[in-house]
């Protein structure tokens, strides 16, 4: 497993040692009640406001038992990790991350995702608009991820006419496992991402004990289980996505100054004695 530095060139670091197999999460995971994937329908979310939030696998495991009594897990074929796979897509030259780096406030993503527990891939768009609001629309596909965006062109001339006629690549390939976690008495929905591995055809970032955190809702809503938990821990939400945090660390040549606090928090956590400090600015 191999980490990139901020620095450019790219160098490798050898591996942080790993907080420990998944099997250590079991109790943890397991003390939820479950909840079908019909039955999480009502908490789909395809319209909703996101907000992220980073920590270690080694807190998760005392974090998930204060949220037993407050929320259900998904299981599907009695697993409660689920293993994704998602090919994120963009034009030759970068737009999509380049537009995200830029701040621009209406901006979007493509990818492929495969859900490894059900079989299905579906081809995703991630639309957020100037209000903060993400929706996200998809398509079920079939075969290799790059045919499966070129077989779509319909589909993403319907939510992204600007894309109709636009070649599109494959980027950035990010693979981890997800817990997903369901309100008892909200349709708030909770993901926490585990055993992240972002890829490009020449290098490979592993980020073993890192854990992604997600809250999603259909608007600003009352404070949750989640929130209460967050504030006792001092875990504060944050800008963080995969794709541009993975195009900044595996592309050496892209400038990536917009996602310096998400990198200074990602070696925070995962390497505090090689963080950077916030004078050391990456390109």
């Amino acid at each position: 497993m191999r980490l990139v530095l901020l620095a450019a060139p790219p160098q490798l670091l050898s591996p942080a040692p790993s907080s420990g197999p998944v099997t250590e999460l079991r109790d943890a995971i397991g003390g939820f009640a479950p909840i079908s994937l019909a039955e999480t329908q009502r908490a789909a979310l395809m319209d909703r406001v996101e907000c992220k939030f980073l920590t270690t696998l080694e807190r998760l495991q005392s974090l998930l038992p204060v949220l037993w009594p407050h929320y259900q897990a998904l299981e599907v074929g009695g697993t409660r990790l689920q293993g994704y796979s998602s090919v994120y897509h963009d034009t030759a030259d970068f737009g999509m991350y380049l537009a995200h780096h830029n701040g621009r406030a209406r901006r979007h993503k493509v990818r492929t995702r495969h859900y490894r527990q059900t079989g299905q891939t579906f081809l995703e768009l991630k639309l957020r608009d100037p209000k903060g609001r993400t929706r996200k629309e998809r398509v079920a596909v079939t075969g290799p991820a790059t045919s499966a965006v070129s077989a779509q062109r319909a589909f993403l001339a319907a939510h992204l006419p600007a894309l109709a006629h636009t070649p599109l690549e494959p980027k950035l390939e990010v693979h981890c496992e997800r817990l997903t976690l369901v309100g008892c008495a909200s349709d708030e929905r909770l993901t926490f991402d585990l055993h992240l591995a972002l890829t490009t055809p020449e290098l490979r970032c592993d980020l073993p004990g890192l854990v992604v955190i997600e809250r999603k809702r259909a608007g600003a809503g009352a404070r949750s289980a989640f929130d209460e938990l967050a504030r006792q821990l001092e875990l504060h939400g944050q800008p963080f996505s995969k794709y541009g945090v993975g195009c900044a660390l595996l592309y050496p040549d892209l400038k990536r100054n917009a996602f310096k606090p998400s990198l200074i928090s990602l070696y925070r956590l995962v390497r505090p004695e090689q963080a950077p400090s916030a004078q050391e600015t990456p390109r």
